[in-house]
């Protein structure tokens, strides 16, 4: 991406500045202006990093209340299942809670929490297990104390590191900064890796625990690594490389097993005996030799515990140095994979072969460690890796039940889903004059919106973008030159820069990104903040991608500030110099983060519409298909698949594929759902009070409810429930024409005979434009749901398990049982569409280019005779799905003779033609190469004595 010096004054002040930002190219500009009243609201995030972090900086990520949060703190609370981790002035916080069930008093009150906020009037069963390492600067030995924690005060935890999937956060004393402590951690990880330097670190229990102390055995007890023998609470000195410490609460017990440089000295703290034995204990560490790691064990019990213990001290001393996640689309026997390889990197702390345990010699295995993977990663054939390394060993999280994997890389493959960017049908006679009717009468009002923001505005141009294919379908050209041309107008003053005061994209130079001003009064739901950018920019991109599809002059003149925004959003450059590499998708969770700082409270970072997620990954494969970019094509699918593993599995709480269910059942959450998925916990509510509760809250997972969506209606019994407790629930039609949309694409069995029939019905009964319920979201339109219901009536109900080589398909089955297959071909070619069910081929289709088709007939790929032809009537230079570079025949084999004959039988075209594809297309040429007129001719074509015959016709 180029990049040019401009000089700019912020608005409201006389300060100048030089800023280098990121040039879009053709007709688009940015800016570097962003009114005060925007940079009042944002923050700044170079206090809270160090030297090692360089603009620009993440956002949307677990650790970012280490860069930023509200309170000042050092961070607030890190879910890095299975474990919570927290930062604190001069300590590190290890926590392994569980999952409980809450019911504050709210106007939706069901939630639940993995661990709990506060400690005050908990019970035993949510007070989580908390170690605390916290590095001190002095220790005075013949005392066996320790004195003077180092201070951070001023400068505060910093950033230090961080790669796809873990962080490293760095105390430095404020008054000696060769006094420091750092801490790595990550998703999944089992161990956290501790360096000092001359400082004394101590373990040892945040509170005065004895209120939770069941009297006889003691909260911390220590068991020696050589001898297996617990450490008398009187014994206040030993030596040794490792211990295993076991937290004991009521009802609870936890293990870890705690890791350290061969000579270290343990101290037990003398004072902390008034309340519970073993407290805290000193570590004095060799002078050359200052690290730690502590891992949580999966034991039950305190004889497991000695085994685990041996098995981890043989990768205790492999620190993570780095987390990378490869991320690609690749073709498995013929159908698109997303596929991720994840590895680790290692510092080897420890350069002996072997060390002695439990009396036991055990040799040091370099390159390897314990981690966990979660339910979407090893589920089904998610998991590409050796099952022996895979153990059956299970931690019970808020993402379900992890397993525990040895090694130091593991790969995950996806079946790609169906994304169809639109649907082109055959319209029933009583849809077309509804559709046609309601098209004539809809309103083009961009500027009609509640708020002037990015999000509203996003909103309000894709639900018109989305009528240019009804338009099209409809063959209304002069609504489809209309829309086309007023959203190109309103999209050239977004993209275009030239001084005005609202309604462009101004590069952030502080953080690095795009914030898209608005009305800069108007606090954008903190996007200022990096809140919400995949929801918001994901509209414009889909709208610029549906623009692209009609007006190939849009791309040469707006597509690089298109793709400026998926870059700010989705940038897959890693070291980039003007944004964040891949800013909101977490590899390890595989969803996205809609929360930009993650600084607000200690439920952690959030996402809240996991469906305008994939709005905006269905947007960037939009975008691709329309530019035939591969790169933005292959992106798409690969963020589009992998969330929808997470959504299945983490958001479908009651879903067939649902990692969660048991889970949250035992916990007590009755509800099919949540509205917003946190950190550390799943909430029945929304960021604001909704008023109109199930629709809402269950509402605000399905909008904007596109073709592109068709996930939503893969788990028919998931459907069911969901939409029954909507019903059962609900006194008015809010947003009804979201719920109508998805209830026409299902034919679950939720009381209707016909759900298609069913949605149709309901949506023209109650749809009153003067009703004050808004039954029309402000991404819908009455057209575009009459249209999107109506392909259902006309086609039947979305079916799941079907496969494809081309990623825009769909499959629906009429109630007769007739399966209708349908594909969007993108290409500038006729495509052969291939179809499987499950692993099993059924057939092909052809596909014209640059058109949506549908069949109820596959062509049997094991018909080695069945020839096809095609585009019938050929129309040349037409602009229309019959347009070609020339008509096809398709099937035919290598040395086969084709003759063409006019109606009156005069010879025109022979050939004996060759071909390793298949494939032969004839340019509608004679044999002295001028163009045939118009007109039916007869095809002949003789394959090793079998002939095929046929008519096509031609229209110039």
């Amino acid at each position: 991406m180029r990049r040019f010096l401009i000089f700019a004054f912020l608005l409201f002040t006389v300060t100048s500045f030089v800023v280098a930002i990121p040039v879009p190219g053709g007709k688009a500009k940015i800016s570097s202006v962003i009114p005060q009243e925007v940079r009042s609201r944002m923050v700044s995030p170079v206090y809270y990093n160090s030297k090692n972090i360089k603009t620009p900086f993440p956002t949307n990520k677990w650790f970012n209340s280490i860069i930023w949060n509200e309170y000042g703190n050092p961070s607030l609370k890190m879910y890095v299942y299975p474990q919570v981790l927290f930062c604190e002035p001069s300590s590190f916080l290890i926590e392994k809670p569980k999952t409980v069930f809450s019911n504050p008093i709210s106007v939706n009150p069901y939630q639940i929490n993995y661990g709990v906020d506060s400690y005050a009037g908990r019970s035993i069963d949510e007070y989580p297990n908390i170690l605390k390492v916290t590095a001190y600067k002095t220790f005075v030995e013949s005392e066996y104390t320790l004195k003077d924690a180092i201070t951070t005060t001023t400068n505060g935890v910093k950033l230090d590191k961080y790669s796809d999937w873990a962080a490293s956060a760095s105390w430095i004393d404020d008054s000696d900064n060769s006094k420091y402590m750092k801490a790595t951690f990550g998703q999944g990880f089992l161990f956290t890796y501790f360096e000092f330097s001359n400082v004394y670190p101590a373990i040892e229990a945040p509170y005065n625990w004895s209120v939770y102390w069941d009297g006889s055995t003691p909260i911390f007890n220590l068991y020696d690594t050589k001898t297996g023998n617990k450490i008398n609470n009187v014994v206040e000195f030993f030596e040794n490389d490792s211990i295993l410490l076991h937290v004991h609460l009521r009802n609870k017990d936890v293990y870890y097993g705690i890791f350290l440089p061969k000579g270290t000295k343990f101290f037990q703290d003398t004072t902390s005996r008034s309340y519970a034995s073993w407290a805290k204990i000193y570590l004095k560490l060799p002078d050359d030799k200052k690290y730690m790691s502590v891992a949580l064990l999966p034991s039950a019990n305190l004889a497991q515990a000695k085994e685990d213990i041996k098995k981890y001290y043989k990768y205790a001393y492999n620190f993570v140095s780095k987390t990378e996640a490869n991320i690609s689309v690749k073709q498995k026997n013929s159908l698109p994979y997303a596929c991720t390889n994840f590895s680790f990197t290692f510092e080897d702390k420890r350069k002996e072969e072997k060390g002695n345990i439990f009396n036991e010699d055990v040799s040091f295995v370099k390159n390897n460690s314990f981690f966990c993977l979660f339910p979407h990663q090893y589920c089904s054939d998610n998991l590409i890796a050796t099952s022996a390394n895979l153990s059956n060993a299970e931690i019970e999280t808020m993402r379900g039940n992890l397993k525990i994997y040895e090694g130091n890389k593991f790969s995950t493959e996806n079946k790609t889903c169906g994304i169809v960017p639109f649907f082109k049908y055959d319209i029933s006679s009583q849809a077309k004059a509804v559709i046609k009717n309601s098209l004539d009468n809809e309103s083009i009002k961009i500027n009609n919106v509640h708020k002037e923001n990015t999000y509203y505005y996003g909103k309000n141009i894709s639900k018109y973008a989305n009528l240019i294919p009804v338009a099209d379908n409809i063959e209304n050209d002069t609504k489809k030159r209309l829309l086309l041309a007023t959203l190109k107008a309103e999209l050239s003053i977004w993209f275009t820069y030239k001084g005005q005061t609202k309604k462009y994209f101004a590069y952030d130079s502080t953080w690095g990104g795009l914030i898209g001003i608005g009305n800069p009064s108007e606090d954008s739901f903190g996007s200022e903040k990096y809140n919400d950018h995949n929801f918001h920019y994901g509209y414009y991109i889909y709208t610029a991608a549906l623009i692209a599809m009609y007006d190939e002059s849009f791309v040469k003149d707006y597509g690089g500030m298109v793709e400026l925004l998926i870059k700010d959003i989705a940038n897959t450059t890693r070291n980039d110099s003007d944004f964040p590499y891949m800013r909101n998708f977490d590899f390890y969770e595989s969803h996205c983060w809609a929360n930009g700082m993650g600084g607000i409270h200690n439920d952690g970072i959030d996402i809240e519409s996991s469906s305008e997620a994939m709005n905006a990954w269905a947007a960037i494969y939009m975008w691709g298909i329309a530019t035939q970019k591969q790169e933005y094509i292959d992106l798409g699918l690969f963020l589009y698949t992998s969330e929808y593993q997470a959504i299945k599995n983490y958001f479908f709480v009651t879903g067939s594929n649902s990692a969660v269910k048991e889970i949250f059942d035992n916990a007590g959450y009755k509800k099919t759902s949540f509205g917003i998925l946190f950190g550390g916990v799943c909430k029945y509510d929304l960021h604001w009070v909704p008023s109109h509760k199930d629709r809402e809250i269950k509402g605000i997972q399905l909008l904007p409810m596109t073709p592109s969506m068709m996930y939503l209606g893969y788990d028919n019994e998931y459907i069911k429930n969901f939409y029954r407790e909507m019903e059962n629930n609900s006194d008015d039609y809010y947003w009804n024409d979201i719920w109508t949309r998805f209830l026409s694409m299902s034919d679950a069995n939720i009381g209707y005979s016909n759900n298609a029939q069913e949605a149709w019905s309901s949506f023209s009964s109650h749809h009153d434009p003067s009703s004050s319920v808004m039954e029309t979201d402000d991404g819908g339109t009455v057209s575009y749901t009459y249209h999107f219901i109506d392909f259902f009536r006309q086609n039947g109900s979305l079916q799941s398990g079907y496969y494809s080589n081309h990623p825009s398909f769909v499959v629906t089955k009429k109630s007769d049982g007739t399966t209708i297959y349908s594909a969007y071909n993108y290409t500038d070619k006729m495509q052969q569409v291939d179809f499987y069910k499950g692993s099993t081929y059924l057939g092909y289709m052809n596909v014209y280019a640059k058109s949506f088709m549908s069949t109820s007939s596959l062509i049997n790929g094991n018909n080695e005779n069945k020839i096809s032809v095609f585009p019938v009537p050929y129309k040349p230079n037409s602009g229309s799905r019959y347009d070609a570079s020339g008509i096809t025949f398709l099937g035919v084999k290598d040395g086969a003779n084709i003759k063409i004959f006019n109606i009156a039988g005069e010879k025109v075209f022979d050939k004996t033609i060759s071909t390793d594809t298949g494939l032969f297309v004839w340019d509608a040429k004679n044999k002295f190469g001028n163009n045939v007129s118009s007109g039916i001719y007869i095809y002949i074509v003789d394959s090793n004595g079998k002939k095929t015959k046929g008519k096509l016709a031609i229209e110039r």
